[in-house]
């Protein structure tokens, strides 16, 4: 497989190849048409000797074999041949039978004659409209009523004339008919009778098969409404079918040749009808096989011709490719010898794609040897090696100069250099690498330009706009000779390390920097830590977001990473004093400070503060639910008692003002409120189930020494006095107690 690989990649066997495709091709085309030039005179051929075949059939049977009984029936009946015969039927045309049954036998006699001296005659029939009587060649019917053949009869005078027609008899046998008016010639509207032959349909087929003398070849007659007639040979539906499509198709008075959907067999056919039949309809069909053809030679002729076409012009590439292959195997041979083996593909390609690899290579090799040069100058020019290119100068002379440190969010210094070289640029510039994710440019203007550090900015601010790429940018300040270009390339590395406060999009100029604040913001940090201590989490959301807010505008970065340092110092204390180093230690504080941006910093420390704050309150809120459901416990056991906040700060050892915030804030309710709402609670449940309790006993046990004020309060609670809602209780319902 390997050595088939080869022989197939080699430029040779491919140019052999192309050459014999361009051969193939144009001796298929050149064969392709002398082939269809064949054909074309292979159907003429063929519609010829149809067109032949079909109108000897067409002629034999409309005017040799019809055209005997149309005329044998005229003749001896109206054209004189026999003048007696004529006369008797013209007779018995005007009066009835009565009394002419000598001229009825004569009739008879004479047309039996005729049925017997020609074959093929199925019957032969008068109809006498005057007596309203029949006569064919066997018997006399009085009345058509007592004839088989009665339907068709009745319907004569609105049947085509003189033209044949296809009926079945009554017997079965399929015919042809021809109806002539008596006296011949007249209307129908004044016609005396109708005199009618019946032709039977196999003798017709039987007749053309002896003429058409073919075994191979079948003849089909199709009738005017496309039905089958007559046909030589036996049955065949599906052929029958396919021959009635194309018939179709066909056009009168032309022979039209078609293949058959079996494909080795050829349908001609002919729509005709030129004499006093019905418009009949011919087809044949043959094996395709069967035609002598001339154009078949022909065809055989171009075929062979092609074949030994073909081999010449597959010599003829062999010949050519190898001319062309010489040359081009000796250049190979060059390469692979004066280049190193890592330098040059597999042998699997062929010599063409080894030419222009090693193009490319060498393209490669001297784009790369350029790129290091000019790297290397402008590393130079940067760090202040400026002696080291007195020779040879990659940066024009007086300009000013102004560098710009850039930092990749995504790619590699590289990618950016590439980018930004393959671009178009409004300023000139040059790029060097400066870095795995970082690169320089040093951009140059003319000596007058006054204000170059909107025009970089505005440069690299397309450039990133247009490549798509995502990079920070510092521009350095402007120096007016090569030996400042070092002082504006630190400039720049410094500015690049606000990307911490401005975040990785930016791009700032050195000038812009030397504008920001150097004093620090006086923050009261004790606020926070009060907050934290406090549990109040939202009050430490709004300490750390005026820290942001005032931390990022117009602040130098040394000042913004000194508060930051202090916010830290201050959670790290609050974390000592409340042992809150289950969420962060004091170390893990300040070895994690150095977030990417100072956003995800303050956003960090946000989290924390929130955490730290939510604990805190988290605990508080579980004491003050304990004290509530011990003080709750002890206003239910004694509501009988005087209650009141100085009576609870004795039990609970606490103050009365916190007692009183206490029942606010967790139970949202004053101490009053619940004492009342307790009382008239255990009121109302002993209404219930003490039935022989009176009012004023139940409002001493719940704490009112006046039963009437007792009355008042629970009226105003339930909406109802004692009495109606212990009645209402006995009988339907009474009013739902609400419950803690």
């Amino acid at each position: 497989m390997r050595n088939i690989g080869r022989v197939w990649n080699s430029y040779f066997i491919r140019l052999v190849l192309s050459y014999s495709i361009m051969a193939i091709v144009l001796i298929a085309a050149v064969g392709g048409y002398l082939f269809s030039r064949a054909n074309g005179l292979m159907v003429g051929e063929m519609t010829r000797e149809s067109n032949s075949r079909l109108t000897t059939a067409e002629d034999y049977l409309e005017k040799s074999v019809l055209r005997k009984f149309v005329d044998g029936m005229t003749s001896h009946y109206f054209i004189g041949v026999e003048p007696d015969l004529k006369v008797t039927l013209y007779n018995l045309l005007d009066s009835g039978w009565d009394g002419h049954m000598s001229n009825i036998v004569t009739l008879n006699k004479h047309m039996n004659f005729i049925l017997s001296a020609n074959e093929g005659i199925a019957n032969f029939t008068v109809f006498f409209k005057q007596g309203h009587y029949v006569v064919d060649q066997k018997y006399f019917y009085p009345s058509p009523a007592e004839t088989p053949d009665q339907p068709f009869i009745n319907g004569l005078g609105t049947v085509t004339k003189q033209r044949w027609m296809e009926r079945t008899l009554p017997d079965g046998r399929n015919v042809l008919t021809y109806v002539l008016n008596l006296p011949y010639g007249f209307p129908d509207e004044k016609a005396k009778g109708f005199m009618f032959i019946d032709i039977d349909r196999a003798y017709l087929s039987r007749a053309l098969t002896q003429v058409m003398n073919a075994p191979y070849e079948r003849l089909y007659v199709f009738g005017e409404d496309g039905q089958p007639l007559l046909q030589t040979g036996p049955d065949d539906s599906t052929e029958t079918e396919h021959v009635r499509n194309a018939l179709r198709s066909a056009s009168d008075g032309k022979v039209t040749i078609e293949r058959a959907s079996s494909g080795n067999k050829i349908i001609a056919t002919l729509r005709a009808g030129s004499i006093q039949s019905a418009s009949f309809q011919y087809a044949i069909v043959r094996p395709f096989d069967t035609f002598v053809l001339s154009s078949r030679q022909f065809q055989q002729q171009v075929i062979l011709s092609c074949v030994l076409m073909l081999l010449l012009g597959l010599l003829i590439a062999f010949v050519v490719s190898k001319r062309f292959y010489v040359p081009l195997k000796a250049l190979v041979s060059t390469i692979r010898g004066l280049y190193q083996p890592n330098a040059i593909p597999a042998k699997g390609i062929n010599e063409y794609h080894l030419i222009d690899h090693t193009l490319h290579y060498l393209d490669d090799k001297i784009a790369t040897l350029e790129s290091r040069v000019k790297t290397n100058q402008l590393t130079n020019y940067l760090h202040g090696n400026v002696a080291e290119l007195q020779s040879m100068s990659l940066l024009p002379h007086d300009c000013v100069y102004v560098a710009a440190e850039v930092l990749m969010v995504k790619g590699d210094g590289e990618t950016f250099r590439r980018a930004y070289l393959d671009s178009g640029h409004a300023v000139s510039a040059e790029v060097a690498v400066t870095g795995a994710d970082r690169a320089a440019v040093v951009f140059f203007f003319d000596p007058g330009e006054t204000d170059p550090y909107e025009q970089v900015r505005a440069e690299l601010t397309k450039f990133r706009s247009v490549s798509q790429l995502a990079f920070a940018a510092s521009i350095g300040s402007a120096a007016s000779a090569l030996e400042d270009i070092q002082a504006s390339y630190r400039s720049a590395n410094e500015g690049l390390r606000y990307t911490y406060l401005l975040g990785p999009g930016m791009i700032v100029s050195a000038a812009s920097l030397q504008e920001l604040s150097k004093a620090p913001y006086p923050f009261a940090y004790g606020q926070l830590k009060n907050a934290i201590r406090a549990g109040h989490a939202a009050e430490a959301q709004r300490f750390i977001a005026d820290f942001a807010a005032r931390s990022g505008e117009s602040v130098r970065l040394d000042v913004v990473e000194l508060s930051v340092m202090q916010l830290l110092t201050a959670l790290s204390e609050t974390v000592i004093e409340l042992n809150l180093n289950h969420i962060v230690t004091s170390s893990e504080l300040f070895r994690t400070e150095k977030k990417p941006t100072f956003a995800e910093t303050v956003e960090w420390i946000r989290t924390l503060a929130t955490e730290m704050a939510d604990y805190v309150q988290a605990g508080k809120t579980k004491g003050h639910h304990d004290m509530i459901h011990r003080l709750k416990t002890y206003i239910d056991e004694h509501l009988h008692e005087e209650l009141s906040l100085d009576v609870l700060s004795e039990v609970a050892n606490l103050s009365t003002s916190y007692i009183s915030t206490l029942f606010s804030d967790v139970l949202q309710i004053s101490f009053t409120e619940y004492v009342t709402k307790a009382r008239l609670k255990q009121a109302a449940e002993l209404l219930r189930t003490q039935p022989t309790m009176t009012v004023a006993d139940i409002a001493t046990r719940v704490g009112y020494r006046n039963s009437q004020y007792f009355c008042t309060k629970f009226k105003a609670k339930y909406a109802v006095t004692p009495m109606q809602y212990r009645n209402s209780w006995a009988g339907t319902s009474a009013p739902e107690l609400e419950t803690e």
